[in-house]
């Protein structure tokens, strides 16, 4: 009924769907294994975010030190993946570089507001002393007991040190608005 050319037409076929099946199937699981990596910096940018939005900013600042944020910089630039490819994922990693400097310069600022208030501190007490001639006196007192303008102290300075990766950022794109440096551009460096 059937001949033997039927037989392998037929086989040809279907060894031809399957070849396309395995390959489609191939692709999906890379893309799978692409975005449950991706998923992975997402989860723990979202623990930061939770702790952040509780008002816990001294435990995001402590999480998401400098050196954190450079590993989070490789690790996420290490996802990339063609975007006229990829267009979604892109869209994605991208959107999670972005939530993650926001992060890190809204901890830029945390640090900033807490320094500001110590300032503010400092000046309302000195701002008590000014409006009470009493305190003022005793001030001015203790100010002229001091025989030395300066205090006897004794100061050990580190000198300043650029890292490398960072002048070389700064060499190549300036310094970046806000101190924070972009992620990729960060990450390349770094890699190289």
């Amino acid at each position: 009924m059937f001949s033997s050319s039927s037989i392998s037409l037929f086989s040809a076929n279907v060894s031809t769907t399957y070849t396309q099946l395995t390959n489609g199937d191939t692709q999906n699981r890379a893309l799978i294994a692409m975005y449950t990596r991706l998923a992975n910096y997402v989860q723990n940018i979202q623990m930061l975010f939770t702790q952040y939005s509780q008002g816990n900013f001294f435990a995001v600042a402590n999480i998401l030190t400098l050196n954190v944020y450079n590993q989070y910089s490789i690790g996420i630039k290490g996802l990339e993946a063609n975007a006229s490819v990829y267009p979604d994922y892109e869209k994605l990693r991208l959107g999670t570089v972005a939530a993650l400097q926001g992060l890190y310069q809204s901890i830029q600022q945390y640090a900033n507001l807490v320094d500001t208030e110590a300032k503010l501190e400092n000046a309302a007490q000195y701002e008590i002393i000014l409006g009470d001639p009493d305190k003022l006196y005793e001030y001015i007192k203790t100010l002229n007991l001091k025989t030395a303008i300066f205090p006897l102290s004794e100061v050990t300075i580190q000198p300043a040190i650029l890292k490398a990766e960072y002048a070389k950022y700064i060499e190549l794109y300036g310094f970046p608005p806000g101190g924070v440096f972009e992620m990729d551009k960060l990450a390349a460096i770094l890699n190289n």
